[in-house]
């Protein structure tokens, strides 16, 4: 028996405890980062539409830039993320939703700054807006977030 020092099968022991704890404790981080950036999104969503219906009722219509948005190169196309919209020839009809007109205040998307597609688009067939460029969360792509809405 050594009395001296860690023999070298108590080190292996150690090692392997600590690699199966990194092994747990980093997908567990990584899951909670990407629920937190999805709350985020959400939350901005939310925001979008309640100011954009608010705007709606307040000029008694809609007066938005009217868009037909071609999903048909949606990788990944998820229909939960679509449901109950009328979707004919893989396009939806929507309205460009204009943040300057609904007084957007601190928003984190949406501004343009990414090119034409960078923009919040409301559909009047379900109240719903989303977020043309789509954002990617994990290894999905989000346009909403509707499992949070459960």
């Amino acid at each position: 028996m050594n009395k001296r020092g860690v023999t070298v099968l108590t080190l292996s022991i150690m090692v392997a405890v600590m690699a199966i704890l990194v092994a747990t404790v980093i997908p567990i981080g990584s899951n909670m980062h990407i629920g937190a950036q999805k709350a985020k999104l959400q939350a901005e969503i939310d925001q979008i539409e309640i100011l954009t219906v608010n705007y709606i009722k307040r000029n008694s219509g809609n007066d938005f830039e009217v868009y037909e948005w071609d999903i048909s190169s949606i990788i990944d196309f998820d229909e939960k993320q679509f449901e109950g919209e009328i979707i004919t020839s893989n396009k939806i009809n929507v309205y460009v939703v204009d943040l300057t007109k609904i007084d957007a205040e601190e928003v984190n998307y949406g501004l343009l700054e990414a090119g034409e597609k960078d923009r919040y688009l409301y559909s009047e067939q379900t109240g719903h807006v989303y977020y043309e460029k789509g954002k990617k969360l994990g290894s999905k792509m989000y346009y909403r977030v509707p499992e949070l809405e459960e």
